[in-house]
């Protein structure tokens, strides 16, 4: 901008000067953490500034407020976003990263999805898997990007073009989440990051520790160290896995029951895959997912079935640095929004 200054001379003349300053916008992320909203932590964790807490409102028997909803794909958000759980619009921020970016994750799910369409195979990777390519719109059945449902998201749109091109881990968890009760966000984030091996799931069937690979893409899904990473500051463990605002808001009960299970609408993808043990044959891929109770705010465990079970698929995404945002308070009904 501009700064015109209304200066005198010694005999009292008038003269005018100007001088140009240039600013450095704020990104979306850098917005959000100007404002302060509740829940979100001034440390650095695991890469990310994160929202941790497990609710919305005071008024539900909780104080730990976490004040993360954003309004994206709509240039009307009071109408597509503000107190509409079920928006398609509507998304959670997981945390921001020192650059500015931010991470987010869809308020409510796409639906019920296999996370492969064959468990034949262990040599399926989350990158060739059928769920990868139809959130990433390169599926003849895709379910989020050049989807008929998400059109902001078709690879054509400005709405698109905001979200990051980023690498996301894969690799084999094996039973690392069960080793120990003690086994903390940390210790899950060095494996799923590839800083560290992989357990090994039996020795007598799957002997290597397998270092994680990576792969670059638009969208794709949580990481187990990112639930444990929104209880609280420094992370919960598998033993203390809740509560916490991505089992309330992610996995709520009302999603309905399609079965005769009564959480299995609650099950929800993660994006590791897992190993096979004396309990799967040979060849059996699985991989792993989260069972969350919306009432009572906890991720009730962890655990690993084969890829073509339907469950619950919530894309997370990274804004790029050139998203901004000028409005919102992070509330449900007055979330943050992503200018288009």
């Amino acid at each position: 901008y501009t700064v015109y200054a209304r200066v005198t001379d010694a005999s009292g003349r008038y003269v005018q000067t100007s001088k140009k300053i240039s600013t450095k916008e704020l990104t979306a992320g850098q917005y959000v953490q100007s404002k302060k909203p509740k829940g979100l932590s001034s440390n650095l964790e695991a890469g990310l500034y994160r929202f941790q807490g497990n609710c919305i409102a005071a008024n539900n028997g909780c104080s730990n407020i976490v004040d993360n909803f954003i309004c994206f794909g709509t240039s009307n958000p009071s109408v597509d976003c503000a107190n509409n759980v079920s928006s398609k619009y509507l998304y959670r921020i997981i945390g921001i990263d020192s650059n500015g970016r931010m991470k987010l994750i869809k308020n409510s799910s796409l639906g019920r999805f296999a996370w492969n369409d064959t468990q034949n195979s262990i040599k399926i990777s989350w990158p060739s898997s059928l769920l990868f390519k139809e959130l990433n719109g390169d599926s003849s059945s895709n379910i989020f990007v050049d989807s008929a449902d998400y059109p902001y998201v078709a690879k054509s749109s400005e709405w698109y073009k905001k979200i990051e091109n980023i690498d996301w881990y894969y690799g084999d968890m094996g039973i690392y989440l069960g080793l120990s009760p003690d086994a903390g966000a940390s210790s899950v984030y060095d494996v799923e990051s590839g800083v560290a091996a992989s357990a090994v799931y039996y020795s007598a069937y799957y002997t290597e520790n397998r270092l994680w690979e990576r792969t670059s893409a638009k969208v794709g899904l949580l990481y187990a160290h990112e639930l444990l990473y929104s209880v609280k500051a420094g992370g919960g463990t598998w033993a203390e896995r809740g509560p916490t605002w991505l089992a309330s808001s992610a996995m709520d009960p009302s999603l309905g029951a399609t079965s005769s299970y009564p959480y299995e609408d609650t099950y929800a993808w993660l994006i590791d895959r897992g190993g096979f043990g004396p309990e799967q044959r040979e060849g059996y891929l699985s991989a792993w997912y989260m069972v969350g109770d919306g009432v009572n705010r906890t991720i009730l465990h962890f655990g690993h079935n084969g890829v073509t079970s339907p469950y619950q698929v919530f894309p997370t995404f990274v804004l790029s640095s050139s998203a901004k945002i000028s409005i919102g308070a992070g509330t449900l009904s007055n979330p943050f929004v992503v200018a288009a």
